[in-house]
Parts: structure tokens; C-alpha cells; sequence
């Protein structure tokens, strides 16, 4: 199901996300990782208190969200991706630093790509391109997510409000590295509870890469909007263009993705 994020509305979906990972994350987050909910932690913050590490994880996410670029995938591209993605269902993947269509960035995608029965729609993702793999952050669509507790009668008015304006249109998900080479997801921690939710949306993550970064998918740059937009200030020195991507004329990714 698609969802209200058009791609005009991308950069103010980063500063919401920025503005949660700044003021929101670091307190959410301890008190997640103090009732047990498992984060990945590097090794250079593990003699930190659950406080401190909090922090640190929100502030580095926040700067990698504010150094993105922003990319869009409309309803036939998404689904091109996703198609291309189910190839990886079959062998392992194949990931490079140069298959990301830049070294940060932010992409929304026009439906869910978690291919889930209940629960929230991955609709979106941040990453970087480090040493050692991509780290990859996944976020929901919280928005349509509280409307159907609404609807179904779970959360009241202001309990949506509340989420909403704690998280603003997107809601952190989960984080990988997602490591050079050829290989898939072991099973091993943090990936032993990975399900075919968390499957389906790494393939189309990678899929989508190479669609956008080896000129497979059609795409036209928005220019981004400028000053203060909803009572959001622009994110210093965010690129808030938009690079909106359309369906490819194969979704075929085969000998795409070594770079």
C-alpha cells in the first residue's frame, strides 16, 4: 500500500528524523536497551554506561542523516526493486562500496518493501558507505502505522499525536552493516532473529542501489525547498535536493552489482 510521503516532502521527513535522533533518540533508546531491546553497539563505546552509548549511537545517526543525499523511488520503480531483490533469495548477494548511488544517503520508497503481514511498512532507509560494509538503518511508516491502530481502535487521538510528534513520519527501525563481498545473512548475532521481513528488505535495498547507482532506473532531480518549512530550519549544510527515481526499463540486476 502506498503511503502520503511524496517526494516533495522527503527533506522535511530527514529533518524530522534528524530532530528525533538529536533530542528524542538518546533517552527512547537507553531506556529500550535498559528493558533488554538489543542495539549494535561498536566495540569502541562498550565500557560506556547504556546512557552514554545511547547518545553516541543517536548523535553518529544524526550525522549521517544530515550528511544524505535524498533519493525517492515511485510506485513502479519500488516495485521493480523489490522484484529485482527476490534474485538474492536464490544466491547470495554481492555488495561493493561503490553500489550505493552515494556515500550517505537517505531513500524513501513509494510502498512497503519488507513484504510483512502486520506490523509497520519499511518504507525508508539511511546508510553510509564505511570500511568494512554499508551501514544501513531501516525506518517505518509510522504515520499510516498509528492511523490503522486508530482506526482498529488500539491507540486514541492523543496517543497518535503523541507518537507522531515524538518520531514525526518515520520511526527507527532496525541497523546493519551489511558486509563487502559475496555472502548473505548468517543467522548469527544481531541477525539470528532475522525473519523474511528483514530478508525481503535487504535484497530490495541492494537491488535499489543498483538501480540507482548504475543508471538502470530512470531518474529526475527536485530542487530542494528553502528556509524554515512546517516550522522545520533547514538541516546546516543538508543537500535537501531530492533525486526521484522511476521504473526502469529492466529490473533485471544481474551483472549490476559488482562494483
Amino acid at each position: 500500500m502506498t503511503h502520503g510521503l511524496t517526494p516533495d516532502l522527503v527533506p522535511n521527513a530527514r529533518r524530522l528524523a534528524h530532530q528525533y535522533l538529536r533530542h528524542n533518540a538518546p533517552v527512547l533508546w537507553a531506556q529500550m536497551m535498559a528493558s533488554g531491546t538489543t542495539f549494535v553497539v561498536p566495540d569502541q563505546i562498550r565500557h560506556l554506561g547504556i546512557a552514554e552509548q545511547a547518545r553516541w549511537l543517536a548523535a553518529t545517526e544524526a550525522r549521517r542523516i544530515a550528511q544524505a543525499r535524498l533519493f525517492y523511488l515511485d510506485v513502479e520503480a519500488t516495485r521493480a526493486a523489490i522484484d529485482a531483490g527476490s534474485v538474492f533469495t536464490e544466491r547470495p548477494y554481492t555488495l561493493g562500496p561503490g553500489l550505493p548511488p552515494a556515500e550517505y544517503g537517505l531513500l524513501v520508497w513509494a510502498e512497503d518493501v519488507s513484504a510483512s503481514v502486520g506490523g509497520a511498512d519499511v518504507i525508508a532507509c539511511h546508510w553510509q558507505v564505511c570500511d568494512d560494509g554499508v551501514w544501513t538503518v531501516w525506518w517505518t511508516d509510522v504515520v499510516g502505522f498509528t492511523q490503522g491502530q486508530l482506526a482498529a481502535g488500539v491507540y486514541d487521538r492523543a496517543k497518535v499525536d503523541s507518537i507522531l510528534e515524538v518520531h514525526g513520519v518515520l520511526m527507527y527501525d532496525r541497523e546493519r552493516l551489511l558486509p563487502y563481498g559475496i555472502g548473505e545473512l548468517d543467522g548469527t548475532p544481531p541477525d539470528a532473529d532475522m525473519d523474511d521481513r528483514v530478508r525481503a528488505l535487504t535484497n530490495t535495498t541492494l537491488a535499489t542501489w543498483a538501480m540507482l547507482s548504475t543508471g538502470l532506473a530512470p531518474t529526475v532531480v527536485l530542487p530542494g525547498g528553502v528556509g524554515t518549512i512546517a516550522g522545520l530550519r533547514p538541516i546546516p549544510g543538508a543537500d535537501d535536493r531530492v533525486t526521484v527515481a522511476t521504473a526502469p526499463a529492466s529490473s533485471d540486476p544481474t551483472g549490476t552489482t559488482t562494483r
